[in-house]
């Protein structure tokens, strides 16, 4: 029962960001497990059918390589779990903490992300304390 309940929420999320959803600000935030093992959770925050914002858990995963190339790998990644291929054109934003891997301005994931989406804001997240 909770399996079908969760396929069908994620199938949701897929069909209102690959259809409903014009602009999206990609959020990730990252923990590590009982395991050791660190993982990414990502988000996308978008504008719902009644105007008001809203957070779409798009997926949570596992880190291989922990630097920016791996992080963004582990965003693509999600979105495409999802069937959304195309998240990079409608991405307008982008929030994380401010690790220099997360939002660096040569080699973060902002950085990288803005070579492809020339308009990107970053923004650092405010309930994570600034260095």
């Amino acid at each position: 029962m909770v399996a079908t309940v969760g396929t069908l929420i994620k199938e949701e999320i897929a069909e209102n960001l690959r259809n409903e959803v014009r602009y999206i600000s990609v959020m990730i935030d990252g923990a590590t497990d009982a395991s050791s093992t660190e993982n990414k959770t990502v988000y996308a925050r978008c504008l719902g059918t009644d105007g008001r914002p809203v957070n779409r858990m798009v997926g949570h995963k596992p880190v291989e390589h922990a630097h920016a190339d791996g992080l963004l790998q582990v965003v693509d990644n999600c979105f495409s779990d999802l069937g959304v291929k195309e998240w990079k054109k409608s991405t307008i934003g982008f929030g994380a903490d401010g690790a220099s891997v997360n939002l660096g301005k040569r080699r973060g994931v902002a950085s990288l992300l803005k070579r492809e989406v020339h308009h990107l804001i970053d923004i650092h997240c405010l309930p994570h304390p600034h260095p």
